[in-house]
């Protein structure tokens, strides 16, 4: 699936931190913005998850 976003000045700098974060992490590969963003909706999402079981 494709699909356009527009991004804040803030959001794309963290976009590009996230990016190059992530490529360290995994040894140094080529990180891209879907990839990146993908990544990090899943990490809120298992942490939100997370929070949310430790209430119940």
């Amino acid at each position: 699936m494709r699909m356009t976003i527009t991004l804040s000045f803030d959001a794309k700098e963290n976009l590009e931190k996230l990016q190059k974060l992530i490529s360290e992490e995994t040894g140094g590969g080529r990180v891209t913005q879907g990839f990146a963003i993908g990544y990090a909706l899943k990490k809120q999402v298992e942490q939100m998850e997370s929070k949310e079981n430790k209430e119940k």
